[in-house]
């Protein structure tokens, strides 16, 4: 079974090497302390990890670099080189924190592979998901004050709904964010003088995402 703990993924594709050897066009091994890509530099490989394991760096706003989580054998990354709230080519590299050796998949056989073989496509799925889950409670941690904290929670929650009515309460918020009520009551009053929501007691409506997004961590993309 594959072992999926809060930090680390390994063995979710072990089954299918054999199929994902044969999309690959080369194979590489990497030193400890090496990067496998670099911050700001368009992503075109994807890395299939045959032993070893490498760790993924988040780039926060303020310039200093947070260890996301590490992935070893089995392990497919990313499944594509733009997720839905991440900029992984702006914001995340690779580095090696134990010799690597990885199957280099260009982008154009990966999304050949996930149509030829669905169940690959379906695995990959749910490992972004749990990926992305704790991508998004590290960028959460990054932000510098509860406002952000609380504009992050809001938007992501907006863009996953796909609705600007959001049934949540404060207390919601609060729970979710780690803040106190106060504390998202000053920031929803600051955030209906800007005209950016709209809120009632278990209700909250974003009027303006563009500008909610604007007090948000730069991680996120929008």
């Amino acid at each position: 079974m594959p072992r999926l703990s809060r930090y680390y993924f390994d063995h979710q594709f072990d089954q299918f090497e054999d199929i994902i050897a044969s999309y690959a066009t080369s194979s590489a091994v990497y030193t400890v302390g090496s990067t496998m890509n670099r911050f700001a530099c368009p992503l075109d490989t994807i890395f299939y990890i045959k032993s070893g394991v490498f760790k993924v760096i988040a780039l926060t706003d303020t310039g200093t670099e947070i260890t996301a989580c590490f992935l070893g054998p089995g392990s497919l990354y990313p499944p594509k080189r733009q997720s839905f709230h991440f900029s992984i080519e702006n914001f995340m590299r690779f580095e090696a924190v134990t010799p690597v050796e990885a199957l280099l998949l260009p982008v154009e056989n990966v999304e050949q592979l996930f149509l030829a073989h669905p169940e690959i496509a379906l695995c990959a799925i749910d490992s972004r998901t749990l990926e992305l889950n704790l991508m998004t409670a590290r960028i959460m941690q990054t932000a510098i004050n509860a406002k952000q904290k609380i504009c992050n929670f809001l938007y992501l929650f907006y863009v996953d709904m796909k609705n600007v009515q959001l049934p949540l309460s404060q207390q919601d918020v609060a729970s979710m964010t780690e803040s106190s009520r106060i504390q998202v009551a000053r920031v929803y009053q600051q955030l209906r003088e800007e005209n950016i929501i709209e809120s009632s007691h278990r209700n909250v409506k974003i009027l303006d995402p563009d500008r909610l997004y604007q007090h948000c961590t730069r991680l996120l993309v929008p």
